[in-house]
Order: C-alpha cells, then sequence, then structure tokens
C-alpha cells in the first residue's frame, strides 16, 4: 500500500496524567529555551497581562488554580438547555432518567426492550403568566400544599414566584392544536380538513405515556467490543479541544467545548467509566499531498479519571476559559515548537489544527496515546473507536439559540457513533432514526449526520509513520465503513 511520507521527526505528541504535570512540565522546559526565542524576548507577556485578551490582569491568580469558571452563568444556562436531551438517548434503548436497565449487550446499555409494562403518565408545567411550558428542573413543590407547584420568574427586574400548572406530558401542545382548528373552522374550513391540517402543523401533538423499571446494576460483559477488554470492564476516553483562533472569547470557547464535555457527563452518569483529558493541538504549514513536511504537536493531559466523580467547573476551567487557554496554555504553545522542533513559533503561535488534518493526526495521536501507556502506566481503553472529540466549530457571529442547535447535533453525532460501535448497525441505526423523525429532524439531514457518525469511528492513517494504521486494519475498517454506509442508506431511505 502506497502511503504518505509522515516526517515522523516534525510530529511530536505528549501524554501527562494531570494538568498540573502538564504545565510543571511546560514550566521546566521554558527555563531551557534560548534568550533569544520570542517566547523569552517577550517575557512581559508572562508579567503584564492584558486583562481584554486573557481574561485578567491579575498574575497571581492565573498562576493560580482557578476554583470557577469565568463564565458561570452562561455554564449553567447552556447545560440547562441541553441536559433534557439525555432523555432521548440511549446507548440501547430510549429512557429516562429513572429507566435506565442494563442487559448482558456490551457495555451495560441500556434496552427500553426490557423495561416493565406498568404505565404511567409523565408531567409538564404550564405557567399562565408566561403562556408557556416550564422546564421541570426550574419547578419546585411548595412544602405547604403537595399539590401545587411554583417557579421563580425574573418580571421588570423583579424576582416573583409564580404558579405553574401540573399537566399530562403533551398536554399544551394537544391545546395548541385544538386552538388551531377552531381558528380554521372560524374562517370557513371544514372541520375535518382543519383537523388534517392542525396534525401537519402540530405532528407531536399528543399525550405522553411512560414506563418504568426498577434500577439494577449495570452489566460489564462485552460480546462484541474485543479490543476493549481488560477486566472485561468498558472504557471510553472523551478527549476535548482546546482553544483556537485568535478571536476566540469565554462564549466560543465555552461552546465548542460543550458537546464533548456533555458526552463525557452523559456517559459517566450512564455508569460507563469515562476518561476526560484536555487536548491542545497545534500546526506550522500545511501537508502537501504526498508529504506530511511541516510541524505539527498534540499535547493532552487527563482532566477527569474513570473512576472520578464529574465536575463541569473543573472541566471548563482547564478547556474553555480563556484564562487558562491565552496564558498557561499559550505558554505551553512555544515551549512545544522549541522543545520539540528547536523551532521559533514566534508571536503569531502558529495555526490551529481542524478538519479532516485534525482526525489524521488524531488518528496517529490514538496510537501513541495506547503504547505510551502500555509501557509507562498500564492500559484500560485499547479500542481507539472509543476515543473521541468533537469537530464543532464556532461563529462567533451566531446568536446562542443557533449555536446551541449546533451543540446538540454534534453531541448526537457523537453519542451515535458510540451506539453503533456499541451495538452494532442493525440496533442502532433504527433506533436512531425512530427517535431523530420524533424530534422532527428530517431523513436527509439525519442521513448526512449518521455517515459522519460513522466516519468518525472509522478513520485510518496512511502514513510512514510509527503510529499509523497497519494494512490489515485499513483492510478491515475499510470493509466495516462500507457495510455501515450501506446499512444506513437502507435504513436512511427518502421517505
Amino acid at each position: 500500500m502506497s502511503r504518505k511520507e509522515n516526517f515522523d521527526n516534525q510530529e511530536y505528541f505528549n501524554f501527562t496524567k494531570s494538568f498540573d504535570d502538564f504545565f510543571a512540565q511546560v514550566q521546566a522546559d521554558y527555563e531551557t529555551i534560548p534568550d533569544n526565542y520570542y517566547i523569552k524576548r517577550y517575557a512581559n507577556n508572562w508579567t503584564d497581562p492584558d486583562e481584554d485578551f486573557v481574561g485578567s490582569d491579575d498574575v497571581d491568580l492565573l498562576n493560580s488554580k482557578l476554583s470557577e469558571f469565568i463564565d458561570n452563568p452562561r455554564l449553567d444556562t447552556s447545560i440547562e438547555k441541553i441536559k433534557n436531551l439525555f432523555s432521548l438517548i440511549s446507548l440501547g434503548g430510549a429512557f429516562d432518567k429513572d429507566r435506565m436497565v442494563a442487559t448482558d449487550l456490551p457495555i451495560g446499555v441500556f434496552d427500553f426492550s426490557l423495561a416493565s409494562q406498568g404505565l404511567y403518565k409523565p408531567q409538564e408545567y404550564y405557567c399562565e403568566f408566561h403562556k408557556t411550558l416550564i422546564s421541570e428542573n426550574l419547578v419546585t413543590k411548595t412544602s405547604s400544599k403537595p399539590d401545587i407547584f411554583t417557579h421563580v420568574a425574573l418580571i421588570n427586574g423583579i424576582k416573583k414566584t409564580l404558579i405553574v400548572k401540573q399537566q399530562q406530558k403533551g398536554t399544551f401542545a394537544v391545546q395548541q392544536m385544538e386552538a388551531y382548528v377552531e381558528e380554521l373552522v372560524k374562517v370557513g374550513e371544514e372541520k375535518m380538513f382543519a383537523k388534517e391540517l392542525a396534525r401537519a402543523k402540530y405532528p407531536k401533538a399528543k399525550l405522553k405515556f411512560s414506563t418504568k423499571t426498577k434500577k439494577i446494576n449495570l452489566i460489564r460483559r462485552s460480546k462484541t467490543l474485543k479490543n476493549n477488554k481488560v477486566g472485561n470492564d468498558k472504557y471510553v476516553d472523551i478527549f476535548i479541544k482546546i482553544g483556537g483562533n485568535s478571536n476566540e472569547n469565554a462564549r466560543t470557547l465555552l461552546y465548542r467545548t460543550m458537546p464533548s464535555l456533555l458526552v463525557a457527563f452523559f456517559l459517566d452518569k450512564a455508569g460507563i467509566k469515562t476518561r476526560v483529558l484536555g487536548l491542545e493541538s497545534g500546526k506550522d504549514g500545511l501537508p502537501s499531498s504526498t508529504k506530511n513536511d511541516f510541524f505539527r504537536y498534540m499535547n493532552t493531559f487527563v482532566i477527569k479519571e474513570y473512576e472520578d466523580g464529574f465536575d463541569f467547573n473543573e472541566i471548563a476551567i482547564l478547556t474553555a476559559d480563556v484564562r487558562t487557554f491565552r496564558w498557561k496554555i499559550f505558554k505551553s504553545i512555544g515551549v512545544t515548537f522549541a522543545k520539540a522542533f528547536n523551532y521559533d513559533i514566534g508571536g503569531g503561535l502558529g495555526q490551529s489544527i481542524d478538519a479532516d488534518l485534525f482526525y489524521e493526526i488524531f488518528e496517529r495521536y490514538k496510537q501513541y496515546y495506547i503504547q505510551e501507556q502500555k509501557q509507562n502506566t498500564g492500559i484500560k481503553n485499547l479500542n481507539s473507536r472509543l476515543m473521541l472529540t468533537s469537530s464543532l466549530s464556532v461563529d462567533g457571529g451566531s446568536s446562542d439559540s443557533e449555536i446551541m442547535i449546533a451543540v446538540e447535533n454534534e453531541f448526537f453525532r457523537l453519542m451515535d457513533a458510540l451506539d453503533i460501535e456499541f451495538n452494532g448497525s442493525a440496533q442502532a441505526l433504527p433506533r436512531i432514526k425512530t427517535r431523530e423523525l420524533a424530534r422532527g429532524i428530517d431523513i436527509s439531514t439525519l442521513r448526512s449526520r449518521i455517515i459522519g457518525s460513522i466516519a468518525t469511528i472509522t478513520v485510518t492513517d496512511n502514513t510512514d509513520s510509527k503510529f499509523t494504521t497497519t494494512d490489515e486494519q485499513i483492510n478491515i475498517i475499510s470493509e466495516l465503513k462500507k457495510k455501515l454506509i450501506a446499512d444506513a442508506n437502507e435504513v436512511y431511505k427518502s421517505i
């Protein structure tokens, strides 16, 4: 097989067990850099920070261990907006938070088909003042009258407590549909035709029922994921990309990291052992069609170990906080180019690695990552297809609601890739189709996104790197990709 020349001496990979270890290494390497390098000549970069750019002008704070994310209200709001998606997605079947069940399928998969058949009526909460539904997470049951529910709203700058009506989920949508029928009848439409128009306008308008099951311990036996079998436990590694272009700010940095952060949170809450790592990378130059003759690197550090609890605040500080990115991470960029390549990157600090080039390099990095742990720290996850990161790019000019739609789509793309890898296309693809059509996603958009999910777990590398994909692996993965795409084309035919 013909392979691209990789120039391994111009590619640098590094892995550390914590951010503290990572930055201690950066500080030590900084002291060894020649004094005429930009990062040393402009040492005032590290003594006189620009608050508008770095996020603070307090050097002691920037050098310390930050305790609170720079934009906690936005972090809380973003999580609040998207966490309801968790009830729509699973790795084996749809489930609500109180309906997690385990099977003997790989990775303790949740399967709604095993749920008990006792039905119950899920609830929603309607606010007459706002004429809309209120998230159940914002509703409080009063202690004096348990059947009365309230929520707090900011009205004309004043906090007020409003009573909300508890009703069966779907009631609000049904009432909207019925009101629309009445409007059409008033203007002369026949009632039967008016109902058809209303059903087309409100396709999801119906009362909802759900089932409950007991919570049981997750089973961690695998029948298909043979590459990930240490102790018969299942592991996933989520890498969160740090930084981006020079115009990034606290808002765009947070949104860029959100899909990976949410996938990690979901898996952790689902009982799947998940390691979260920060991933910082850079390059100077571009490859040709036959040669990777340019400098590039990837540094990663562990933020959350497989057994650790999940801390949104800490992960956000280390991956999405402009004070970390433009202070300690900026320093690491200049240090890495100097240490790895004896190269003065200058004040521009190179370019970010994105799109297909990122995934090509990341695929080699994953092989390095596996080998590094085998040699030094032991290995838990041997399946590189269960090492994921997000490719979301954020347009700072877009509104928060527009960006959140992109975040949701990327979250589902990653989760669907895991579902396919865990359970195979025969189980995963029809289930995903049912879920997404119910969400109002058109079939062509869904098919396109699923092809992206398939691409995520079928990446190979065709360079001569020592960390490349072998010929045998390329052939196996190529056949797998063809099969998965054929399955997707069959399941996601136009309807």
